[in-house]
């Protein structure tokens, strides 16, 4: 009997899983961005020193590479991933606050201030599995901790569905079965995981940034995001703990309970916990939520004019 029950538990899991997928996956966007560094003083950009061929790169007999500010070598370009889905018809987007500083780990910013550095964002799409196209991404408007931001497109004349953000917010038990839809590893794990015959005549190898991977990946119906079950192991200060395996690029994800109401954002992965991830709870963002606007009444969403984000 007790195996009876573990193998139904798991059944109705696995099925809660496909059933928020199939329903939920379009409005869930891969994001894709590029940010290359500046001097403050000059306005030019990080170059990698050019190599005896040129346009190609010098590397050092130890491996590494030499760069610096005025030479002819490639711009420095720093790639990111994310996830963000749609929370309103008009083209907003939620994600995690990952957003507001991809750079962070990258090791020049370790360096930037002594170098006189500065991060440019140059390039922010999202891509959604049901169009072809990306859209240019613009943050509107980011909660009061930085751990959730709202960014902005234009649909034009492509409708896409919301997600629901309950209102009030939703109590979430321990033990509550989840689901996160997202894009761990990015675009890169997209085209890894399908079969070679779908990736015939993409010519993926020819391609140099992962914006043209994407690109090629959406013009042929490819990218569509991962469905990730598991179930809530702890809540904590504010922050709700799940098990589940997923890595860098499901950051901004949206946590599903059963009903496939939005309960929370994939923050991290705990460093503390090994195997279990850190979402923000939709309830803590509520009074956010409402004072962007997303929170309030279709009625109300009409009449509520953004405030500049700075």
């Amino acid at each position: 009997r007790q195996n009876r029950r573990r193998l139904d538990r798991l059944e109705r899991d696995r099925a809660m899983v496909e059933r928020l997928a199939e329903k939920q996956s379009g409005s869930v966007g891969l994001i894709l961005g590029e940010y290359i560094w500046i001097d403050q003083a000059t306005g030019q950009p990080l170059r990698y020193e050019e190599g005896e061929t040129p346009g190609t790169i010098r590397p050092w007999s130890d491996g590494h590479i030499s760069v610096g500010i005025g030479g002819r070598g490639p711009v420095v370009v720093r790639e990111f991933s994310g996830t963000g889905f749609l929370v309103d018809a008009a083209g907003r987007v939620l994600t995690s606050g990952y957003l507001l500083a991809p750079w962070e780990r990258d090791p020049i910013a370790r360096q930037a201030h002594t170098m006189g550095l500065r991060p440019r964002l140059r390039l922010l799409h999202i891509y959604f599995p049901s169009v072809d196209r990306p859209f240019d991404l613009k943050i509107i408007a980011a909660s009061d901790r930085g751990e959730a931001v709202l960014c902005q497109f234009d649909p034009g004349p492509v409708r896409l569905t919301p997600l629901s953000l309950p209102s009030g917010g939703t109590n979430v038990l321990t033990g509550a079965p989840i689901v996160l839809l997202g894009y761990p590893g990015g675009v890169e794990l997209i085209a890894a995981r399908l079969p070679e015959a779908a990736l015939r005549g993409i010519e993926v190898s020819t391609l140099r940034t992962h914006d043209e991977l994407a690109q090629r990946l959406a013009r042929a119906g490819l990218i569509r995001p991962l469905a990730i079950g598991g179930r809530i192991s702890g809540q904590y200060h504010g922050r709700l703990f799940y098990d589940g395996t997923t890595t860098f690029g499901a950051s901004g994800g949206p946590l599903l309970n059963a009903r496939g109401e939005v309960i929370g954002i994939e923050f991290a992965i705990s460093p503390e916990f090994s195997g279990s991830n850190l979402a923000i709870p939709i309830k803590s963002l509520q009074r956010w939520l409402v004072e962007t606007g997303v929170g309030l009444p279709r009625s109300e969403q009409a009449e509520w004019r953004p405030v500049p984000f700075q």
